[in-house]
């Protein structure tokens, strides 16, 4: 083969990788079966609660490798198999309307696509959550401190840490997709089960994701429509399978720092209807023990830490929680709410239509307590703003959204039809707001026939032989990623103007240095660009911090003339090579 030839070969087999690693855990997840007629929603539930606690466990003990992921996952789906000839076969997932899966998957794709064949590009997914998936997977541990947020709990960030680790950058997008489809899914449950034709479930499943507050974050690391996923799973575990509790509860424990806040809400509510009994209780606290050991790590961290947690957070914490601006917060909060279109406003309704007239005290009052918390958290990053202080930032409110839309769905029965037919026009409306915004992007234009194939896929899953449907469904993933092919261009553009564009990444490409230290910008293109270079967040005397760190170059703007001899400045940045002299 030729250097060309070899090289587009190894481009396709990263992501086909990290399709074999998600497919093989995804036949290993039915080992919790048990004999259950199984939704949708419970299986990718349980094959991201094991890819996420095999990425934590292997990256604590320091073999964080892309071999040793692959193995684990294997070594899951043969105990499945063993585990299938030993016992009787267990029950399949009941038939369902195809329309169920139609509708809510479709929408998923098409939020999605825009930003899966284009390089990351949001600003948080660049500034903090790729920063610590690829320190993780270029240490090959958790146990490195060089990026501002690496005491972060790590929960969605491992399975992208993963993702990058097997896959390359190309697949980051995934980690986002896959997430939205867990909690798209998951609402259609919800919303059958409270008395919707399974259409109009599926169209109340694909109204609610296709938000921008939600749909946006489809193809990025933002770890907002993880949380309210996992805080969906924690309810339904409350009322539908109990067994998935411990799984629910032990993701949620470690995303974002609030994770741990509604973990503790949905372990009390299980512990109520536990009757005391030590045992159970300690199997509901036992969750609980992955972020022991996460705070413990941080704990054992901090003292010799390369960046320390303080130099993370906004000096004046108190004038970053919504609450104490009072009347003014609460104002800007309503317009950035209305800002984001009808379906904002139509999922903040339904935290006060739950409180009314929701049938349980638990479906009446968790919306609103988990609203609660929104508007008391601190939300202060050190970068010059106060961040969220008057609550434009709408994604933190999504697991109160989700749990306002189960909330409100009690008295839905005999509304069936003219709710299906409003969500059905509302998601339609919203994928187009949300397409327009890519339009101008040539592969965007593949969205519809690729949105209809994929919910397609997916409900045909019983009727087509499984090898055809993986084929197809790998083929429509590798069109996305493969379109991806120019990060470099992306992000010079980004870093400079329409006029002037910068030459940064450009150089770095080329020149492909080891290890970077950041300095005024975000780590997260300078990790897409070089997957396999340590990027490091600049601490307080970046110059010291590249000699201690061994970096060959630190990236940073113009400030930094004496750090060493200047490689390379354009109008963006500059680039300096530090030397043991200064």
């Amino acid at each position: 083969m030729t250097p060309n030839a070899l090289s587009v070969a190894a481009g396709i087999g990263a992501p086909l990788a990290a399709v074999a690693w998600f497919a093989l855990l995804w036949y290993g997840a039915e080992v919790f079966n048990g004999g259950q007629r199984r939704e949708a929603a419970d299986r990718l539930r349980d094959t991201l609660f094991l890819a996420v606690v095999s990425s934590f466990a292997l990256a604590l003990i320091g073999l964080f490798e892309w071999l040793a992921c692959l193995a684990v996952a294997a070594a899951l789906a043969v105990f499945r198999f063993r585990h299938d000839r030993r016992s009787p076969r267990r029950a399949l997932a009941h038939e369902l309307s195809p329309l169920t899966f139609v509708l809510p998957v479709a929408a998923v794709t098409a939020v999605t696509w825009p930003g899966i064949v284009r390089p990351l590009l949001e600003g948080d997914s660049l500034g903090y959550h790729l920063p610590n998936a690829a320190a993780w997977a270029n240490a090959h541990s958790l146990w490195t401190t060089t990026t501002t947020y690496w005491w972060y709990p790590p929960g969605s960030e491992l399975f992208a840490s993963a993702l990058f680790l097997i896959g390359g950058p190309t697949v980051l997008g995934l980690a986002g997709f896959v997430a939205l489809l867990l909690l798209a899914l998951r609402i259609e449950a919800f919303s059958r089960h409270a008395g919707l034709s399974p259409w109009s479930a599926g169209a109340d499943a694909a109204a609610t994701v296709t938000v921008p507050t939600i749909g946006l974050q489809g193809a990025s690391l933002q770890n907002d429509v993880w949380l309210g996923a996992w805080v969906l799973e924690c309810l339904w575990a409350l009322e539908y399978e109990r067994a998935a509790l411990q799984r629910a509860l032990t993701i949620c424990a470690i995303i974002k720092p609030i994770g741990i806040a509604y973990g503790i809400v949905f372990a009390a509510l299980g512990l109520r209807g536990i009757h005391g009994t030590s045992v159970r209780a300690r199997a509901v606290l036992a969750p609980f023990t992955l972020f022991v050991i996460w705070a413990l790590h941080v704990v054992i961290l901090w003292r010799d830490a390369v960046i320390e947690p303080g130099q993370s957070a906004y000096p004046h914490l108190q004038s970053t929680i919504i609450l104490a601006h009072g009347l003014a917060g609460a104002r800007t909060f309503a317009q950035a709410l209305i800002g984001q279109g009808v379906g904002a406003v139509v999922l903040g309704a339904t935290i006060i239509v739950a409180l009314f007239t929701a049938k349980t005290r638990k479906h009446r009052y968790l919306p609103l307590i988990l609203a609660a918390f929104f508007f008391i958290e601190p939300f202060g990053y050190d970068n010059g703003v106060p961040q969220l202080a008057t609550g434009m930032s709408l994604r933190f409110m999504i697991p109160a959204f989700v749990i306002g839309v189960v909330g409100s769905l009690d008295h839905v029965k005999r509304w069936s039809t003219p709710i299906g037919l409003a969500a059905a026009a509302l998601a339609v409306f919203q994928i187009r707001s949300i397409i327009g915004i890519f339009w101008n992007y040539a592969h965007t234009h593949a969205i519809v026939p690729i949105a209809i194939a994929a919910g397609i896929l997916m409900s045909v899953r019983n009727k087509l032989p499984t090898a055809a449907v993986v084929a197809l469904g790998t083929a429509i993933l590798l069109y996305g990623v493969r379109q991806d092919v120019n990060p470099v261009g992306y992000y010079d553009a980004w870093l400079g103007s329409n006029v002037a564009p910068s030459g940064l990444y450009a150089w770095l490409s080329r020149t492909r240095p080891q290890r970077v230290v950041v300095s005024e910008l975000r780590g997260g293109p300078v990790s897409v660009v070089l997957p396999g270079t340590l990027v490091a967040d600049a601490n307080s005397d970046p110059c010291a911090e590249a000699r201690r760190l061994r970096a060959v170059v630190i990236v940073a703007a113009r400030s930094h003339r004496n750090c060493g001899r200047r490689v390379f400045a354009d109008a963006h940045a500059s680039v300096y090579e530090p030397t043991d002299s200064n």
